[in-house]
């Protein structure tokens, strides 16, 4: 059986009380959900929160859906639809600028990583999760539009037409949307990160005690570095359209080193979601 015939299976037991098929049906599709939140949004608790409200929202109108349609699109459109009008999240409020953040970067010292005795993970770990954090972090730099367009095209692989659709965008001002997305990220990146210009003083190492100091790096809760899990370039299996330059691949090819992660807790995620009074409301769950 394919996905989208497992899906819609999975649908008409879920809107008729079937409490396993709802619970199977959560865990296929949450973790494509998180990654997008968690991109949009940069905090971990933030983007389970924002998880959890596409679902719900997805279960309030999960009798309404077509089955004649991609259960998949239908519920990816919803998370787009969700993501660009949700009030805005602490992350999103305290990023300023691309060039506030430059200065930020540039201002922070130059400091050795921590005594590998005083930290409970390794310290190439650390450095990982300060990179991929802040590559992460950038990402606030561009406009929701932009953001979302980066994140399903560039990151996440999908294919612009599908993408366009899911922003409600034509083929062409979608285009325009990706492409100011870019030149914006790509010019910050070109300018401060010593990842894709090697005369940029900014550099992961340096950088990974001060993040600590400044709460952004947790050796206790590591957010995104998660060796178990695969990165975006192993995930999208498809070639990504052919991009303006080299320097345009490098950039994205930096971005594309995240993971793409189950949320921090799946199951307590999960049994938030099935005990939220709207899902209990909305479908008549056995068990």
């Amino acid at each position: 059986m394919s996905d989208a015939a497992a899906d819609k299976d999975l649908v008409r037991g879920a809107v008729g009380g079937d409490l396993a098929a709802l619970e199977e049906l959560v865990q296929r599709h949450r973790p494509w959900i998180y990654n997008v939140a968690l991109r949009m949004v940069w905090n971990a608790q933030d983007a389970d929160d924002v998880a959890q409200e596409v679902l719900l929202k997805a279960v309030t109108k999960l009798a309404t859906f077509d089955d004649r349609s991609s259960f998949r699109t239908w519920l990816h459109r919803i998370t787009c639809n969700h993501v660009l009008s949700m009030k805005k999240r602490s992350s999103e409020e305290r990023f300023v600028s691309f060039s506030q953040f430059a200065s930020d970067l540039d201002a922070a010292p130059d400091l050795d990583l921590p005594d590998e005795r005083a930290v409970p993970v390794d310290r190439a770990l650390l450095v990982e999760e300060a990179k991929l954090g802040c590559l992460t972090a950038m990402l606030l730099g561009l406009d929701r539009r932009q953001r979302l367009a980066y994140v399903l095209t560039d990151l996440l692989g999908t294919p612009s037409s599908t993408a366009a659709d899911l922003l409600d965008a034509t083929p062409e001002n979608y285009r325009q949307i990706l492409s100011r997305g870019r030149r914006a990220l790509h010019r910050f990146m070109q300018g401060t990160c010593g990842l894709v210009e090697t005369r940029n003083r900014c550099r992961c190492a340096n950088r990974t005690a001060g993040f600590i100091e400044a709460g952004h790096v947790d050796p206790e809760k590591i957010r995104f570095a998660r060796p178990e899990a695969p990165r975006l370039a192993e995930v999208n299996e498809r070639d990504l359209e052919a991009l303006e330059s080299r320097m345009d691949r490098l950039h994205r090819d930096q971005q594309r080193q995240a993971h793409f992660t189950e949320p921090p807790d799946p199951r307590a995620a999960l049994t938030r979601f099935l005990e939220d009074p709207v899902v209990r409301g909305t479908l008549r769950l056995d068990g």
